[in-house]
């Protein structure tokens, strides 16, 4: 397919003006080894895990209402093994939003999110694949106690981008 220079010089000038700009979330800088297998299960070579933790801790005031709850939720990338390549927050912006990593081979498009625990969901696109909760053994589990609602789900994917029925040895 061959674009012509009106093409090009309009893509450039959607660019340059931002109208191609798209949210980002930046990476918070975390580490260490999640051992929780309700984010994360070793998935074997090249396969890294999008993890969301969520939750609502609520306490009682007097004053009625949700006035003493405080809503959280955490978006992970984590490796084959479970170790933390990144940590996430909503951004400003909203949804969709892009994760843009160097230890990703493509660019990973958040495009639906609910982090209301007990109903906590995701959607995201990575390489030619869409991934979603509740298929692509993608899966979210209730993680409360106390006075926290909480959620945690976790959905695997290729590393490299390339989805199809054999590529990915899932382990839900």
């Amino acid at each position: 397919m061959a674009f012509t220079a009106i093409q090009v010089l309009a893509t450039a000038g959607l660019v340059a003006t931002g109208a191609l700009a798209a949210c980002q979330a930046s990476n918070d800088g975390g580490s260490g080894n999640i051992n929780d297998s309700k984010l994360c299960t070793t998935t074997g070579q090249g396969t890294y895990t999008f993890a969301m933790s969520d939750s609502l801790t609520c306490v009682p005031d007097p004053s009625g209402g949700m006035n003493g709850c405080v809503p959280t939720a955490i978006f992970y990338i984590l490796d084959e093994s479970c170790n933390i390549r990144g940590t996430y927050q909503v951004p400003d912006c909203g949804v969709p939003f892009v994760i843009e990593e160097n230890f990703l081979t493509q660019l990973l498009t958040v495009k639906t999110i609910d982090t209301t625990p007990g109903s906590s969901y995701f959607k995201f696109d990575y390489g030619n694949g869409e991934f979603v909760i509740n298929n692509n053994h993608c899966d979210c589990v209730d993680a409360s106690s106390g006075l926290e609602s909480a959620d945690k789900c976790k959905c695997a994917f290729p590393v490299d981008g390339t989805v199809d029925k054999r590529s990915i040895n899932f382990h839900a």
